[in-house]
């Protein structure tokens, strides 16, 4: 492959991978660079060995086309080191030489995994703030990048923010209950993930039914997101009834079995 197309397909393969957050949990970064770094291998974009050379201090990786992956992708999550994290999480092994590494095994397995999946979830303080934690925790448990608004700063402006995350998200989980109709903040996410064209995924609960003739007034757009079809159910307010729907969450909406 001439230079050229490769500096297409890692411009390609750059804008794919923009569309996934970098984590902050730092076990998780340095599994998503392995895979990333397995991907690029997949492409051929780059060889299954780093090589390190002294082009001043610190080395840097020899190939142009990962060299460059890693400053544009990668320049502010890692710093020069990067090889040191992925040797000590076993992404790479060092060879005879000790500016050569190769990927191994463990790293090429990773392209057997998903990617992770941004996703906001929306609630009604007054009633699913305790369910909207277990949501976030679990799908942060089996990988997936899950936001909530207990996440914002203290004294950040919660409007801009909030829509900023939205746009961001690929899924937007909305809690549904009985007081969602009166939160208007709520329903003005659910408004702008509608008008960002993400998938809303409702989840009604806290023995939520849907009475056409309560909701009027409302956002024709946000009352069919609500009152969609295949909304999960919880069908008891307990531990297992939300077991079960966050069982059926992650299954159903994103293949991962628990």
């Amino acid at each position: 492959m001439s230079t050229p197309e490769k500096q297409e397909k890692l411009k390609q393969f750059l804008a794919k991978r923009s569309a996934v957050s970098i984590p902050g949990n730092y076990g998780r970064l340095v599994k998503l660079l392995a895979m990333e770094i397995a991907q690029g291998i997949h492409l051929n974009l780059w060889r299954p060995v780093i090589i390190l050379v002294r082009q001043g201090e610190p080395p840097r990786p020899d190939h142009a086309i990962l060299r460059q992956f890693i400053d544009v992708r990668w320049k502010d999550s890692i710093d020069s080191s990067f090889t040191n994290i992925l040797w000590a999480h076993g992404y790479i092994a060092q060879t005879e030489h000790a500016t050569v590494y190769r990927v191994t095994e463990k790293a090429m397995d990773l392209l057997e995994y998903p990617d992770p999946n941004n996703v906001f979830v929306s609630y009604t303080h007054s009633e699913s703030s305790a369910f909207a934690l277990l949501i976030v925790e679990s799908l942060r448990k089996y990988g997936q990048n899950s936001f909530c608004d207990m996440s914002l700063v203290p004294g950040e402006d919660w409007h801009p923010a909030l829509e900023e995350q939205i746009k961001k998200c690929e899924h937007f989980i909305v809690l549904v209950s009985k007081e969602t109709r009166k939160s208007p903040a709520t329903l003005k996410e659910v408004e702008w993930a509608n008008e960002n064209g993400k998938t809303v995924i409702p989840i009604w609960h806290n023995e939520f039914e849907f009475k056409p003739d309560e909701w009027e007034g409302v956002n024709e757009d946000v009352v069919n997101a609500i009152q969609r079809k295949h909304a999960v159910i919880v069908q008891n307010e307990s531990a297992a009834g939300y077991n079960t729907a966050i069982t059926e969450l992650l299954t159903n909406r994103f293949g991962i079995t628990p």
